[in-house]
């Protein structure tokens, strides 16, 4: 028991870090400067660029987003500006504006002018790591970062289908379905410490595993008072039941233990 507590608080520092590290938040537009101050506009001219459809609307359809294999970004001149884009500006844009993401820069597929103040990047998804932020860049600077939200990460779903199944099943105290669910979670990559939702799947993995144990302890323990002349037909099939859930906990949760050491 005492190994189980030590090994636990091993994990709750590790969930401190991690909710420390999950508290930077970043938006899904950003601006970027595209040409220099003059003496009539000592500011210069700058483009917001926003997260969006491949028309150039938002909100962003999830399974519109899923099915594509481009993302979309809107550029728009700054609301404080009095510009707008030309059909030259398609050309300029597609080639000057691009995504940087760590040392990788990403060129856009095409620019589409939708109207005089709006035009729409596509970039290849597959060349974005969408779970980290990236930045627009030209040869005059770096836009502020820029995040996609996480309900348009590529296994989000599937993430979010078994901390949705965990959480229900530990609700009724199936701490075994609950475990097989919140397993996945163990895996400390980058994508799956970076959900929302990590954090309190961890916390309900400790919770999930000495539920069990503390239940199963006093099961056992009531078992053990028995002794031969009292012992029944009925309690002998819940010795044999409690024999074979044990021997599953055992093997479900040697990941759990193994992640712990």
């Amino acid at each position: 028991m005492k190994k189980l507590l030590f090994k636990t608080g091993c994990i709750c520092c590790l969930i401190c870090f991690l909710l420390f590290e999950n508290s930077f938040i970043y938006g899904q537009e950003t601006k970027l400067l595209v040409s220099k101050g003059t003496v009539f506009n000592k500011s210069g001219k700058h483009i917001k660029i926003t997260f969006c459809s491949m028309d150039g609307s938002t909100p962003v359809s999830l399974d519109k987003f899923l099915q594509n294999p481009n993302i979309y970004f809107a550029y728009t001149p700054d609301e404080k500006e009095n510009w707008t884009f030309g059909t030259k500006d398609i050309e300029r844009y597609g080639s000057d504006v691009n995504i940087k993401q760590n040392e990788t820069v990403i060129n856009a597929n095409e620019v589409v002018l939708i109207n005089p103040s709006k035009l729409v990047a596509s970039f290849s998804k597959s060349q974005i790591l969408l779970i980290k932020p990236f930045v627009f860049t030209n040869d005059l600077g770096y836009s502020e970062s820029l995040a996609i939200k996480e309900q348009f990460w590529p296994n989000y779903t599937t993430y979010y289908t078994y901390f949705t199944n965990g959480k229900k099943y530990y609700g009724d105290r199936e701490y075994l379905k609950a475990y097989d669910n919140l397993q996945y979670f163990l895996n400390i990559s980058e994508e799956i410490s970076s959900y929302s939702f990590y954090n309190s799947s961890r916390e309900l993995i400790n919770k999930t595993i000495n539920d069990y144990l503390e239940d199963n302890e006093n099961t056992f323990a009531s078992l053990c008072s028995l002794t031969s002349k009292t012992v029944t037909e009925t309690q002998i099939e819940e010795i044999k039941n409690m024999k074979k859930s044990l021997n599953a906990a055992k093997i479900s949760f040697n990941l759990y233990f193994d992640n712990m050491i």
